[in-house]
């Protein structure tokens, strides 16, 4: 019986120490691959007015074991510029990513995507998402009747007439001026 009791304590404490050597150890080892890791993977700029140029930092972090390169920083529109302070980022250090919204010619709720690709083995590229409200300036708008005109065969001397039609579908008077030469 006390032999049993030995020796099922024994198997016991094997184990116990086995563990904790085992987990001592995979707390001790460093990732030995870089990982990149966003502050944000969006950003809402909110209400915004049209001729407004937003900006925001986005802090990317390598929480690798190894360096981390970022091979590529691609916006999906022209409306949307990056800077990326470095693109090679150590283990424990940081990047910061600075983005500007350009929103001339947008209204309303607008969302854009800027894509930055590294060496990260398990996510070598990720998006981050901006938002924002465009809120238009009020300004005249002109609209004509047709955009195209057929005026045939036109000999020298012609003088060919045409009639349009000018409508203003924005918020302020639109005026015009005519010159004939």
């Amino acid at each position: 019986m006390f032999r049993n009791k030995f020796i099922f304590v024994l198997i016991i404490l094997l184990i116990v120490i086995i563990g904790f050597f085992v987990f001592t150890n995979i707390q001790n080892t460093t990732p030995s691959q870089p990982k990149i890791s966003l502050s944000e993977e969006e950003w809402d700029f909110g209400k915004i007015k049209e001729d407004e140029k937003p900006a925001h930092i986005f802090t990317i972090v390598n929480t690798g074991g190894e360096e981390l390169i970022i091979s590529r920083v691609r916006a999906a529109c022209g409306c949307t510029a990056t800077m990326l302070s470095s693109d090679h980022i150590l283990p424990g250090k940081q990047a910061e990513l600075k983005t500007t919204f350009n929103p001339v010619g947008y209204e309303g709720i607008i969302k854009k995507s800027i894509y930055i690709e590294s060496n990260d083995p398990e996510l070598s590229k990720v998006k981050i998402d901006i938002i924002a409200e465009v809120e238009t300036i009020p300004a005249p708008k002109a609209f004509l009747s047709n955009s195209q005109w057929d005026f045939g065969l036109i000999s020298q001397g012609d003088f060919p007439e045409f009639t349009f039609t000018v409508e203003n579908k924005g918020e302020l008077e639109l005026v015009m001026r005519t010159r004939v030469n």
